[in-house]
């Protein structure tokens, strides 16, 4: 781990975790939104000769593109982003966006969808099926991949169960950076985990995914993708951190893909904090997970523009 990695590991555990050791749980679930909030709000990310940001007209909600200058306009990239279902918009994420389109060449799309408890599922993923829908009408499915974290990665996984039973044509490939795909809490790494992860409390979590679950099971595919067939998706990439609450997610999707006889990489990255990725503009082990997404998205889509990909 580098020593930039050790400090901002020590930075969001003095941020999300210390403040609320030992307090009661619903305490620590606000705390955790209020704690997003200061992370994000000490990132501000001005565009200016970095991406081309715009409103994405005839999406849901607040969607919107984020396009880095030179970006092949018809590959492209469906951004979910996380936040437990509870919080988060496109905005937050947006440099985290620019970096995946500079690196791949593909434009991204940031998926706004309607957040619990005003929202509950399976309103997400139908919001997610509409914009993929709505995709399709502009570029090929083969220039398409999915690709979320936390949450949003778990919508991810769920819009892709959507598409295949649907018979809607399937993108060309699927990225999940710590993925939420259980929330019945069953990954030994909840329990494993839950004082080593520097972010995530796994109780909270769980609190957010009953709220998100609204009348559906916790263990409906709807809900908890993992539970869902995993047979017949295009080819995934997962990363996750190995402190994570999150860790066995991945590592059991990577288990039950391979099992339908699907094809996955799962990258355990040691140490690393949830959504770890997002740490780019100081973490070199961010700068190297983005350039392996590239690297994996690339190889998944067809790029007519070869020099925009390189």
């Amino acid at each position: 781990m580098s020593l930039r990695a050790w400090l901002v590991r020590r930075t969001i555990y003095s941020i999300f975790r210390k403040p609320v050791k030992g307090q009661p749980l619903e305490a620590r679930m606000k705390h955790f939104a209020v704690a997003l909030d200061k992370v994000s709000d000490a990132k501000p990310f001005n565009a200016e000769g970095k991406a081309v940001i715009v409103a994405a007209e005839g999406y849901p909600g607040m969607s919107e593109w984020v396009i880095a200058h030179g970006a092949d306009q018809s590959a492209t990239i469906l951004y979910s982003h996380g936040g437990g279902y509870v919080w988060g918009s496109p905005v937050q994420f947006r440099d985290f966006a620019w970096r995946l389109s500079a690196a791949t060449g593909a434009r991204v799309l940031m998926l706004d969808y309607p957040l619990a408890p005003e929202a509950t599922a399976p309103q997400q993923g139908d919001v997610a099926l509409a914009a993929y829908r709505r995709l399709l009408d502009e570029v090929d499915p083969g220039r398409v991949i999915l690709a979320g974290d936390s949450a949003g990665g778990g919508l991810t996984m769920t819009l892709a169960l959507r598409l295949k039973a649907k018979g809607v044509p399937l993108p060309a490939g699927i990225v999940l950076l710590s993925p939420w795909l259980d929330l019945t809490g069953g990954s030994g790494s909840v329990r494993e985990n839950q004082d080593k992860d520097v972010m995530i409390d796994g109780a909270a979590l769980a609190l957010s995914g009953e709220i998100y679950a609204g009348g559906l099971a916790l263990d409906d595919p709807e809900v908890s993708p993992l539970f869902g067939d995993l047979s017949g998706l295009p080819p995934i990439l997962t990363q996750v951190g190995s402190t994570e609450v999150l860790r066995d997610d991945s590592t059991r999707l990577a288990e039950a893909v391979r099992a339908a006889g699907g094809q996955i990489r799962c990258d355990v990255w040691k140490n690393m904090h949830h959504d770890f990725q997002m740490s780019a503009a100081v973490m070199p082990e961010s700068r190297k997970a983005i350039a392996d997404m590239a690297r994996f998205i690339q190889d998944s889509v067809n790029f007519t523009n070869q020099e925009t990909a390189a």
